[in-house]
């Protein structure tokens, strides 16, 4: 099995954290929102589905200002709306009630333009007013010591085959289609050589190689971005750092 070579260790750091509660359904008038939103549970077996990833990378397919996810738990939404990475949602998860991660909603929201998915006006900052509008949800933040663990090299420049430098100048726009916007994950299957995603900026699910196995992959992100997805992927007991002095972006 491929793999990168890096080496972990543990240290003490002072952590930003979100801080949740589910309070009297208000609103932020200083945020933007949606002009028409939806939301019911969901029971059913189906499989989640959303028009673009929620996660906390960049990938995003413009949708003319449409929202759609269907099946999510209420953490999802929570960590799509403060682009929470993967450690930093463990620590909001322990937070929440029991039903805002086991119970499932669907939620269909509609703005005027063609909103982005960060920056001011963004989709981002319209879920954190459908959240409190609709669920309650306040929000503060508050600063902690916690344990972390260091991801360093073990040998300099060593990155395996699978951990390479983004090439300058590499195209990072993949088409997504009408019949395939529905997955995040197809937006994987279409590869580009070496059979990394077409999509840049995001850590996407890919065809498994092995029965059992969770198969990911990314181009154009940075290595602390890349280190918080895996130690959240991992389910660590704690974040993890990058100390691999990796600049740039990598594949």
């Amino acid at each position: 099995m491929n793999r990168i070579t890096v080496a972990l260790t543990t240290g003490i750091l002072l952590s930003a954290s979100v801080v949740v509660l589910f309070a009297q359904s208000t609103r932020d008038a200083a945020l933007p929102s949606f002009d028409v939103i939806s939301v019911k549970p969901n029971n059913s077996d189906q499989p989640p589905k959303f028009n673009f990833p929620l996660g906390p990378g960049d990938v995003y397919m413009t949708n003319g200002g449409h929202f759609i996810a269907s099946n999510l738990p209420l953490a999802t939404y929570l960590s799509f709306a403060y682009k929470l990475l993967g450690t930093e949602l463990q620590s909001v998860s322990a937070q929440l009630p029991s039903w805002a991660t086991s119970d499932k909603f669907d939620i269909e929201a509609r703005t005027d333009g063609d909103p982005a998915k960060d920056a001011k006006n963004s989709m981002r900052l319209m879920m954190r007013s459908l959240l409190a509008e609709r669920f309650g949800l306040k929000t503060h933040y508050e600063t902690r010591e916690i344990p972390v663990f260091g991801v360093s090299q073990l040998k300099a420049g060593n990155f395996g085959p699978q951990l390479q430098q983004h090439p300058a100048g590499a195209d990072c726009t993949a088409v997504i289609t009408p019949d395939n916007r529905d997955s995040a994950n197809a937006a994987a299957g279409n590869s580009v050589a070496r059979g990394y995603p077409a999509q840049c900026g995001g850590l996407l699910g890919m065809p498994s190689t092995h029965p059992g196995r969770i198969r990911a992959g990314a181009r154009n992100v940075t290595m602390p971005f890349l280190v918080n997805l895996l130690a959240g992927m991992g389910a660590l007991d704690r974040p993890a750092l990058d100390q691999t002095e990796l600049h740039g972006t990598f594949d």
